[in-house]
């Protein structure tokens, strides 16, 4: 694991910072101003960063987790997914991972939900996205659930 990595919650004003990581990264991802935005530095250098959205019934979705490639299959991203569930409390996150990472939002405590069996407001973006041909999931992170993985 690496060591010397600060985790923090951006201010807005900040938020620019953010989408310059996104665009070295290579990413999309593009903050809001109602977003909180959370990212890891070494140094002052920002090598992962992660959005949380406000939804419906007080909860988050979980947008544009990026980790910079050259710290990727390093164990940042679980350490940073790890202060970030924690940030989330007790709300509900929601997110729209590929399939192909589902282990790894697996090991920080989401669980797959069929379509029929999430909200309307979760569920109908998600069959916009699989029109559009993305390989993605329905994972929940339910705090109700974080003690018993």
């Amino acid at each position: 694991m690496l060591r010397n990595i600060g985790y923090e919650c951006l201010e807005p004003i900040a938020y620019p910072l953010a989408n310059r990581f996104y665009k070295q990264a290579r990413e999309k991802g593009k903050t809001q101003r109602s977003d909180e935005v959370y990212v890891a530095r070494v140094e002052q250098k920002i090598i992962a960063a992660v959005r949380l959205c406000p939804i419906a019934g007080g909860g988050v979705l979980l947008r544009s987790l990026a980790v910079l490639p050259e710290y990727r299959r390093t164990g940042i991203g679980i350490q940073f997914m790890d202060y970030v569930a924690v940030e989330i409390g007790a709300r509900e996150c929601w997110c729209y991972p590929f399939s192909w990472l589902q282990t790894f939002y697996e090991a920080s405590g989401f669980h797959i939900v069929e379509p029929e069996n999430s909200p309307e407001f979760i569920r109908t973006p998600f069959e916009n996205y699989q029109r559009q041909g993305r390989d993605i999931l329905i994972m929940v992170l339910n705090p109700l659930n974080k003690g018993s993985e």
